[in-house]
């Protein structure tokens, strides 16, 4: 609520309120008793860095000042101030830290406070750097229909866990240890497929070396239903599928790519269509029939991807799963017309 007010103060009375400065009382002494709260709590290093010396617009000048040598400052030169009565109240855990905990530090160290301040510039100069890193591994990231995708990290531990934590940010996450940890344990993983729920609906899942984070409330979002209307070579309206079509009048052999489909002619109702896993969806495999996230579970698919994986399809139902299989009611025999599909796309 203050820096609300503050904003709309600075809005109010400045000519660009975008690069007013706002310049807070924040001194040394809040600085230590913040390192022993985040401490307290279990905190990353970027915790026991402190206040921030600047955030945005927010400056705070008097960082490296102790309460006191502001005090004597003030009453130097006859400068009123106000204190504010919960301060002396032992309700609030910075006010036990103030009262209870930091007499007994200063007792050991009576220069507790200006110690700590050192300190904290040397760890937020070495949060800096890493944050820095960590910003280059998600910039790197793939990004797709809103989910991101990393090649599992080849960096170290301390530079992936800032890059989870701020890619969950910008899924509204204020990511705790325990959600970093989780993720880094998918990562680090030997299973060859990994899954992790984090909060508000986001998953983390690792599918070999790949790392998607994304939001499961969008997964029916990221395939773009499009259709094929004939033989030929057909690109779907964002760019990201390729559909070549062609004509075999008498099959000789039947390729052995999973990558091609290859269909009996009469088999099929044009226009084709390639679209996402609808509920009920089966496919016929030459082992029996099977609901396709079952079959695409079985294939190493993780649980993601199984909601977006591209099926072709015509008004009868499923004719393949590009990369797995036709479904065998569509069986050409040698000798038949057959219509060969191929699909690439980006995964």
């Amino acid at each position: 609520l203050r820096y609300q007010f503050l904003e709309s103060v600075a809005a109010k009375y400045s000519n660009d309120a975008k690069t007013a400065k706002i310049a807070t009382a924040h001194h040394a002494n809040d600085n230590l008793e913040t390192v022993i709260m985040n401490m307290l709590r279990g905190s990353s290093t970027g915790g026991l860095a402190g206040i921030p010396i600047s955030r945005g617009n927010i400056i705070r000048p008097l960082l490296a000042c102790t309460r006191s040598e502001i005090e004597g400052y003030a009453e130097s030169n006859g400068i009123g101030y106000v204190t504010d009565s919960t301060n002396h109240c032992d309700d609030y855990l910075r006010n036990r830290v103030r009262h209870l905990i930091i007499p007994m530090l200063q007792r050991e160290n009576p220069d507790i406070v200006h110690t700590m301040v050192k300190t904290t510039d040397s760890v937020r100069e070495d949060t800096k750097y890493l944050n820095r890193k960590a910003n280059e591994v998600v910039n790197n990231a793939t990004i797709d229909d809103g989910q991101y995708n990393i090649r599992c990290f080849s960096v170290e531990r301390p530079i992936k866990s800032r890059a989870i934590y701020q890619i969950l940010m910008k899924f509204g996450i204020e990511a705790s240890f325990s959600h970093i940890e989780s993720v880094l344990e998918c990562i680090e993983s030997k299973k060859q497929v990994y899954r992790v729920s984090l909060p508000n609906g986001i998953v983390a899942v690792k599918n070999g070396n790949i790392l998607r984070i994304c939001n499961t409330n969008n997964d029916r979002e990221c395939l773009r239903e499009f259709q094929i209307n004939s033989i030929g070579k057909t690109v779907s309206d964002d760019g990201r599928f390729l559909v070549k079509a062609h004509v075999i009048d008498a099959v000789t052999n039947i390729p052995k790519d999973p990558n091609k489909i290859v269909v009996k002619a009469d088999s099929i109702n044009w226009p084709l269509v390639i679209r996402g896993r609808h509920d009920g969806d089966k496919i016929k495999t030459a082992a029996g029939t099977s609901p396709v996230g079952r079959y695409l579970r079985s294939k190493g698919v993780d649980e993601f991807s199984r909601s977006s994986y591209p099926l072709i399809c015509d008004d009868n139902g499923i004719v393949g799963i590009p990369g797995f299989t036709i479904d065998m009611s569509r069986k050409v025999d040698i000798g038949d017309k057959a219509i060969v599909l191929e699909v690439f796309w980006d995964r």
